[in-house]
């Protein structure tokens, strides 16, 4: 819970007055300070940035210090080094006493970061997030403490990181009018299945995603779909569409998948991403996240390996916003770009208004049902009648024959997930493998 106390009297804001001496600003260029929450491999990129683009951001007017980073371990081995008079500590208050213009929340978590960025709205320093979890969970609370402190909170880098589009919808009610929206948030998922598609199996993919810096060592948010949820709520709230629970959307993993799966996926005539859902109904908002089949022409299907993209369709029609998405690069560009934005309109803007919180459901969609199945196994005749008994009905069909077992994947036509559980637990009590993927927009033209 974020208290919206008042803050006493010393906390108030302040501005350093003699910086430009000690950072050697020239005339008409402002020396800003900057305090960097996190040292991970997006901390990391934030340092590199600063350093190697001081001329860059020194035309834009302004000319960022590192003046303290916040260290959750101090001897783990890193490979930048803090700039000259940063101060490096494992004290929230001795970072924020070194008076920053800018608070940059690079940290993996909500509970570690919210006390802190509470602390430092309160004292009115502005705060640019790249943390989803902090977002998605109290960023009500954190715009009102921003309001009421004339401090300014922006997070364009905890949603699509390379593409900026965050601020555009929230200062504007008519293009946030979304009625439904998909997405592929989260690049370390979509680089790891993209890896996979390839051939790659998913403990390499994930190793290779690591190594070039795609993934924490740690990438459990991010395959499990605790991210893109977080995402999800982030987004659901931007555009006026509810305001979701995350531990209420359905959640689906990647470690099922294997490069057999995207063969049937395009033999059916799709491709399989990471998905994240809503859809406004009469009856509230539907979603999910995980794995989907999407038909071959989708915009979605195209959008591979460390790209992200979404979706969304709203009364004026079908838009779509891409580009790159996981690397500590383009989250530390975006960052910067933020805190540059957040100096030159400092006033927070607002959190678009939700609408009253709706129930969580899962939407009524297709399926790809995966059969795993001795060759001697039942008919295709007889493995349909039996699925039919479900409310599981074929839309196409794929074979992959081993020399002992055969898969066999059905696209399916619309039903809810009881059906298709329903369904798998008969087939698993028979002795069968069954597991099955969201399908969306299958259609019987759609190969």
């Amino acid at each position: 819970m974020i208290e919206l106390r008042e803050p006493p009297a010393c906390a108030a804001r302040r501005h350093a007055t003699d910086v430009g001496a000690i950072i050697g600003a020239s005339p008409g260029v402002r020396p800003v300070r900057l305090a960097l929450l996190g040292l991970g491999n997006v901390g990391q990129a934030v340092v590199r940035l600063l350093a190697d683009e001081g001329e860059r951001l020194r035309a834009t007017g302004v000319l960022p210090r590192l003046a303290a980073a916040l260290l959750r371990d101090p001897q783990r081995p890193r490979a930048c080094r803090l700039p000259d008079g940063c101060v490096s500590t494992t004290d929230p208050r001795a970072l924020l006493d070194q008076r920053p213009d800018v608070v940059i929340d690079v940290l993996p978590d909500a509970e570690s970061a919210a006390p802190i960025v509470a602390d430092a709205l309160r004292r009115g320093i502005g705060v640019v997030s790249a943390n989803k979890a902090l977002i998605a969970a109290h960023g009500p609370a954190l715009h009102e403490l921003a309001r009421r402190h004339r401090a300014a909170l922006q997070y364009e880098a905890a949603v699509i990181a390379g593409v900026p589009f965050v601020e555009t919808l929230r200062r504007r009610a008519l293009a946030r009018r979304v009625t439904r929206l998909c997405g592929v948030l989260n690049g370390t998922s979509n680089y790891v299945l993209s890896e996979v598609e390839r051939g790659s199996g998913f403990d390499e993919a994930l190793k290779s995603a690591v190594r070039l810096g795609y993934a924490e060592p740690d990438a459990a948010r991010d395959l499990s779909g605790a991210d893109a949820a977080d995402k999800l709520v982030i987004l659901a709230r931007l555009l006026g569409m509810g305001e979701l629970d995350a531990a209420g959307i359905e959640r689906g993993g990647l470690d099922r998948l294997d490069p057999a799966d995207f063969l049937a996926a395009r033999a059916v005539g799709g491709a399989i991403r990471p998905l994240a859902f809503a859809a406004a109904t009469s009856g509230g908002l539907e979603t999910f996240v995980g794995p989907g089949w999407l038909p071959e022409e989708h915009a979605l299907a195209r959008v591979r390996n460390v790209d992200n993209g979404l979706l969304l369709d709203s009364p004026g029609g079908r838009r779509l916003f891409a580009g790159p998405g996981a690397g500590p690069e383009a989250t530390a560009a975006t960052l910067i770009d933020d805190a540059l934005d957040l100096l030159r309109a400092p006033d927070d803007g607002g959190a678009a208004a939700a609408a009253p919180s709706p129930p969580n459901g899962a939407p009524r969609t297709g399926w790809l049902l995966r059969v795993g199945l001795p060759q001697d196994g039942p008919s295709w005749p007889d493995l349909c009648d039996l699925l039919a008994a479900y409310g599981v009905r074929p839309l196409r069909t794929h074979v992959l024959n081993g020399t002992v077992q055969a898969r066999r994947y059905m696209l399916t036509t619309p039903c809810r997930r009881a059906n298709i559980e329903a369904a798998g637990a008969h087939l698993e009590a028979l002795g069968y493998e069954a597991w099955a993927l969201r399908a969306l927009e299958a259609s019987d033209d759609a190969a």
